[in-house]
């Protein structure tokens, strides 16, 4: 799936008025899989290529010894790409790419080349691990961390963010028009209500016994 990175997408209302393009779009995107399946079905013997993708949340530690989240991706992103420039320039190899995820405090590292279909790849997996979490150390300041944890632990709670950000959740989107529009604002508009994230509270029989 490519990335989208320019233009102005349609919002969700101006989507009604586009069926007979939408409706467009979906028969002639099935035409061209069953054409490129046609084409490809009778290959044989393919390396197979294959990669990882890790998400980093990016925490500042607070002189009370609190840690909150640090929506600076955008600037991290950019401050590692410029360091890969100056990389490729130097003829020297790079090994991790970074991309943006959803959350303004989140950065996506992944391999820069695939691995491949030997026993030797595998080994390369684990340092290229290490590797990327270096670079993201090296480019943050002292009294900042990160931690590749499914889902900020205190997220929504009072006082998580760095920095003070108005009611409604668009500020901790990351600024680009895939994250933006697409997400933010499909989600918000189809449904007619701000994003409500409601997380189950589940309490174990230890827990119940030690209170």
């Amino acid at each position: 799936m490519g990335f989208l990175e320019a233009g102005i997408p349609m919002e969700w209302q101006d989507t009604k008025e586009y069926h007979d393009i939408l409706e467009y779009v979906l028969k002639h995107g099935s035409d061209q899989f069953l054409e490129v399946f046609r084409r490809v079905k009778d290959r044989k013997n393919d390396v197979l290529k294959w990669g990882d993708e890790v998400e980093f949340h990016i925490g500042k530690v607070e002189s009370d010894d609190s840690v909150k989240i640090s929506c600076k991706a955008r600037e991290l992103i950019e401050k590692l790409e410029a360091e890969d420039r100056a990389l490729v320039q130097e003829g020297k190899k790079i090994f991790s790419t970074w991309h943006p995820e959803y959350g303004a405090w989140m950065v996506e590292a992944t391999p820069a080349h695939p691995y491949g279909n030997s026993a030797a790849d595998l080994r390369k997996v684990e340092p290229n691990l290490r590797q990327r979490r270096r670079r993201i150390m090296k480019a943050l300041n002292d009294d900042e961390y990160i931690i590749g944890l499914v889902a900020w632990p205190r997220m929504g709670c009072d006082d998580f963010l760095v920095e003070s950000a108005p009611p409604g959740g668009k500020y901790i989107v990351y600024t680009c028009i895939r994250s933006s529009i697409l997400f933010y604002n499909f989600v918000t508009c189809k449904s007619c209500i701000s994003v409500l994230c409601y997380v189950g509270l589940f309490r174990s029989r230890c827990f119940c016994q030690i209170h």
